[in-house]
């Protein structure tokens, strides 16, 4: 049990082999007992269920460079490839390498314009890399990483190197992803570090008893009897049960228009729905003026995109845990969401979009504001705790291209079938029976394609007054 290294016996393989934990080999043992391989090379082909890094399809999407461009940019991605490697660099003040090993950046390898210095006619053959410090706290470099993060998920991809070019205007794109990196010394125990930590963390998470802590903190608009989006700001502090959150605008000018529920975290689905439901109560108390209808969903009016984020402490953060939210969570959710809600796509509600928190949990921000009815907002919860319990026996390949497509160009007839044979597999789960009464209500709305309406006040349905008769 545990993770097997599986690689192609490349000689440069030696520098990571000799710092390996686990089991590794030429290939597959006949009877492989792992509950994870790490492939290197992507020359075997493995069944859906199990957990595989770097596999075959995935692999292939990022050596296929029009592909990989393809669905970079069906994710939000900016990408910058071309035949000629000095073509795509061409404009890029600073270019950066970085490895990635399962959802975080190793190291930082960073190259300055020499066309800046030299004349652009000798820059290809001049750009050199060099290792420096992979400082977070400088956005330039925090906003690369995440983007070398992001192009390896959304081609289905566990680890690689991302080459990203920036721009002068500080904006970022994808120069070419390498999905089967040759190896220095360095680069062997940076990546060998990082699969010995995967390994230690993987045995804890198949050691993990208790269920998955769940926060949320949904956002809705105030609108006015005559249409105008009224800002949160005026009634709601920035911090509390019940605050303002903010937009961010293109001139990076903030606006504190969205009112934002943050009600205390539960492992049980229902509590959590109370204490969601005493928070809206508490926005009630600050908000006062019953005239301001609340909007929920994903975009109720034009440029102001909602999220629903789902919390998650006392789980592992991995990319398998990701692909089932995105599976069998964000997609079934996109079966019922009112045409305006795919406004907010791929900008916002990108598939695998995650944040780390400081106590050491991490939210799922893929998706929209579900709190449009309780059905909905009850069976979210229930799904969201069973997918984090369960997840390990849930597919795991990630979404073709065509999948994706679909997600973000709203294809719910096209998603359907598909949706109905995932649902298939939450039934089997253990966990499934108990959380039925929840899940049952939203199994229907889903594959009736029953849409939410986002201009309709949220207010009756949760019994907020003036409708608490």
């Amino acid at each position: 049990m545990g993770a097997f290294f599986l690689h192609a016996g490349d000689p440069e393989n030696v520098y990571l082999l000799n710092h390996l934990s686990i089991p590794h080999g030429l290939e597959p043992p006949p009877e492989l007992d792992s509950d994870a391989v790490i492939q290197w090379g992507g020359r075997f082909r493995f069944p859906d269920r199990r957990f595989v890094m770097n596999r075959t399809e995935a692999v292939a999407n990022a050596v296929d460079k029009r592909k990989m461009a393809d669905i970079l940019r069906l994710n939000g991605i900016t990408v910058a490839v071309s035949e000629g490697r000095r073509h795509a660099e061409a404009g890029m003040v600073h270019t950066y390498s970085i490895p990635v090993f399962h959802l975080e950046a190793l190291a930082l390898y960073q190259s300055k314009d020499p066309s800046l210095y030299i004349g652009a006619e000798q820059a290809a053959v001049k750009r050199t890399y060099h290792e420096t410090e992979l400082d977070m706290h400088n956005r330039r470099i925090r906003l690369s990483v995440k983007e070398a993060v992001r192009a390896l998920y959304c081609l289905g991809l566990d680890y690689g190197i991302v080459r990203i070019g920036v721009r002068s205007d500080g904006r970022c794109a994808v120069l070419d992803v390498n999905p089967v990196p040759k190896l220095n010394r360095r680069l062997g125990n940076l990546f060998a570090g990082a699969i010995n930590k995967f390994a230690a963390e993987l045995s804890r998470e198949l050691q993990r008893q208790s269920p998955a802590l769940l926060g949320t903190d949904p956002e809705f608009i105030l609108r006015d009897e005559y249409g105008k989006v009224i800002f949160a700001s005026r009634f709601l502090a920035k911090k509390g049960r019940a605050g303002c959150d903010s937009i961010v605008l293109n001139s990076g000018r903030k606006l504190y228009a969205l009112a934002e529920l943050r009600p205390e975290p539960s492992s049980e689905p229902r509590q959590l729905v109370i204490n969601l439901m005493r928070a809206m109560r508490y926005a009630f108390s600050q908000i006062g003026d019953t005239r301001l209808e609340w909007l929920a969903g994903g975009m109720p009016f034009k440029g102001l995109p909602l999220g629903g984020h789902i919390h998650m402490s006392g789980v592992w953060l991995n990319s398998r845990l990701l692909r089932a939210l995105d599976r069998y969570l964000a997609i079934p959710l996109m079966l019922i969401e009112d045409e305006t809600t795919k406004l907010r796509r791929p900008r916002y509600g990108c598939l695998g979009d995650f944040r780390r928190q400081f106590h050491g949990g991490f939210e799922y921000r893929t998706l929209p504001s579900w709190m449009v009815s309780p059905r909905i907002t009850k069976g979210v919860f229930a799904l969201s705790r069973l997918i984090a319990d369960h997840y390990l026996e849930l597919a795991n390949h990630p979404l073709t291209e065509e999948e994706q497509r679909n997600y973000y160009e709203g294809n719910k007839q096209k998603t359907l079938s598909a949706v109905r044979r995932h649902w298939n597999d939450l039934e089997r789960l253990a966990g499934y029976a108990e959380c039925r009464a929840y899940l049952q209500p939203l199994k229907e709305q889903i594959f009736r394609l029953q849409p939410w309406n986002e201009q309709r006040d949220i207010r009756p349905s949760w019994k907020i007054p003036p409708f608490d008769d």
